[in-house]
């Protein structure tokens, strides 16, 4: 196992912080656990331990890089002109104490530290497809702005690299979320919508034949979450009607 060291790069533009996070999960010969980017100004008002080391404008890219490829990520880092906001393996004692990791972080633990510092806020589950993926966080970064923070997981997907998209909405209304996800996927941008308790709604949003016959067969009698597989419930269920299915059992009654 690597001894990971955690480091965060600082820019003054979020696509700027995008670009080079996809560099770094394009270069084969450097060594990653995680690399994200978050837009300003999430992890300053956010991460409210390493504050000190970050500024109000910075949008980051959180990365644990195996030691052995820090000196060459430091020689890419300095071409790419970004400024290393903080690492772990040169931080005093001091400045480390109380410090959570760079995985604390990352993925769900973003929002879940935005919450505790603005509980109004919310998050949705992206997929911007490859490989225009850094193009489509562009327009939907030029069309939300700061009204939807960007969050980025860099991951390979069918063997490309690609970036899931766990961004922070500034919620107003259901109303304006609703409409926040449609604009989304009007730009190819799949939404697994986080905001919907069955399968099929915060996945594809289509049936799948092979759990649905996996759900007969373990289950016949659906006593299994009943009301998590809109295929089970009401077979015909129309996905082109953009409805939101609602289980019969939830549904309140006179």
């Amino acid at each position: 196992a690597y001894d990971w060291v955690d480091v965060i790069v600082g820019f003054d533009d979020y696509m700027r912080a995008v670009n080079f996070a996809n560099l770094l999960a394009n270069s084969d010969g450097l060594l990653f656990k995680e690399i994200a980017a978050v837009a300003a100004p999430v992890p300053h008002d956010y991460f409210l331990r390493h504050q000190k080391f970050l500024n109000k404008t910075d949008s980051v890219v959180l990365l644990m890089i195996a030691p052995h490829a820090v000196d060459p990520f430091l020689a890419l880092a300095a071409r790419e002109k970004a400024e290393i906001r903080y690492r772990s393996d040169t931080v005093s004692a001091e400045d480390k104490k109380g410090l959570p990791p760079v995985y604390e972080m990352t993925w769900n633990h973003t929002t879940l530290r935005g919450l505790r510092v603005d509980p109004t806020i919310t998050y949705l589950q992206v997929l911007y497809p490859f490989p225009e993926h850094v193009a489509k966080v562009g327009r939907m970064t030029e069309i939300f702005g700061d009204e939807v923070p960007g969050h980025l997981e860099f991951i390979r997907f069918d063997g490309n690299v690609a970036c899931t998209g766990l961004p922070i909405v500034r919620y107003t209304s259901d109303e304006r979320l609703d409409e926040i996800m449609a604009i989304h996927e009007e730009n190819d941008c799949a939404i697994f919508n986080p905001h919907r308790y069955t399968l099929e709604e915060g996945g594809m949003k289509q049936t799948d034949e092979i759990q649905l016959a996996f759900k007969h067969e373990a289950d016949p009698k659906g006593l299994l979450n009943p009301g998590k597989m809109v295929a089970w419930e009401n077979p015909d269920f129309d996905w082109k009607s953009n409805k939101v299915f609602l289980f019969p059992g939830l549904r309140a009654t006179s």
